[in-house]
C-alpha cells in the first residue's frame, strides 16, 4: 500500500493554525480554542496595562496636577495683593502725614498771630478793637486848659463793647503799650484835656459800645510800636493787639 505525503494545508490544520473544515462540532472547539487565546492574553497583559490600574492612576494624575495649578495660583495672587495692599496703605499714610504737616502749620501759624488793626479782642467782659494809632502831637487842649506832652502823644483810637451780662466801667489807665519791650502806662491827665477822650472813667451797660482814645506819653523818637495790651480792669489777664504794622 503506497502512502501519499500530506498536503500543506493538511499539516498546518494538524498545527491548529488552520481549522478543519467540517461541521458544527469544528466551528465550536474553534471558537472555544479563540476564546482560550483572548484569555491567555488578557492574563498575561502586564499590571500597568490593566484598565482597573489605568483608570485610578490616571485620576489621581489629573486631582494632583490640578492641585498643584490652584495652589501655585492663589500663593502667586496672594503675594501679589499684600504687596499691593501694603504700598497703598504706605501711599495712604504719607498722604495724611503730608495733609497734617499744612493743617498743623496753619494752625501754629494761627495760634502764634497776635490781632492787629481792626480784629476784634476780647479781655473779660469787653471786646477791645483799635482802629487807628495817632503820633507825634505836642500838646492836648490850649494853653488856659491842656497839657503839653514831655516827649510826644501817642493817641490810640479804639471801640469797646460790653458783650457781659452787666455794667462794666472802662479804666484808660489799664492799658498798656508797648515799644521796643518797654512798657508804658496810659496819660490819664492828657486824657481829661481830650474832648473825644472817654477812656478816663466810663461805665458801659451790656450790649452797648463806646468810642474812645487812651492817651500816652512816649519819647520823641518812638517810631514803631510793638503792641498794646488791654484790659476790662486791673485783675484781668489782659489781651494783646499788634501795634507794629500800625
Amino acid at each position: 500500500m503506497t502512502h501519499e505525503a500530506p498536503t500543506h494545508q493538511a499539516a498546518q490544520q494538524e498545527q491548529g493554525q488552520i481549522p478543519h473544515q467540517g461541521g458544527p462540532a469544528d466551528h465550536r472547539e474553534a471558537k472555544a480554542q479563540a476564546k482560550a487565546a483572548k484569555a491567555y492574553a488578557k492574563a498575561t497583559r502586564p499590571w500597568f496595562k490593566k484598565k482597573r490600574f489605568m483608570i485610578p492612576a490616571l485620576v489621581v494624575l489629573l486631582i494632583a496636577a490640578t492641585s498643584a495649578l490652584s495652589g501655585g495660583g492663589d500663593g502667586d495672587t496672594g503675594t501679589t495683593t499684600t504687596s499691593v495692599t501694603d504700598t497703598e496703605a504706605g501711599s495712604q499714610d504719607d498722604a495724611a502725614a503730608s495733609d497734617e504737616e499744612p493743617a498743623a502749620e496753619e494752625e501754629a501759624a494761627a495760634e502764634d498771630k497776635v490781632p492787629g488793626l481792626g480784629d476784634k479782642v476780647r479781655d473779660g467782659k469787653f471786646m477791645f478793637t483799635v482802629t487807628k494809632v495817632q503820633t507825634g502831637v505836642r500838646q492836648i487842649g490850649g494853653d488856659a486848659f491842656g497839657v503839653k506832652a514831655q516827649g510826644q502823644f501817642v493817641l490810640v483810637h479804639m471801640t469797646v463793647k460790653n458783650i457781659g451780662d452787666e455794667a462794666q466801667t472802662l479804666f484808660g489807665d489799664n492799658q498798656t503799650l508797648f515799644i521796643g519791650g518797654k512798657e508804658y502806662s496810659a496819660d490819664t491827665e492828657a486824657g481829661i484835656y481830650l474832648d473825644d477822650s472817654k477812656s478816663f472813667i466810663e461805665e458801659i451797660n451790656p450790649g452797648n459800645k463806646l468810642t474812645g482814645v487812651v492817651v500816652f506819653d512816649v519819647p520823641k523818637s518812638a517810631k514803631k510800636f510793638d503792641k498794646i495790651e488791654v484790659h476790662d480792669s486791673m485783675f484781668s489777664g489782659g489781651a494783646d493787639i499788634d501795634l507794629s504794622k500800625a
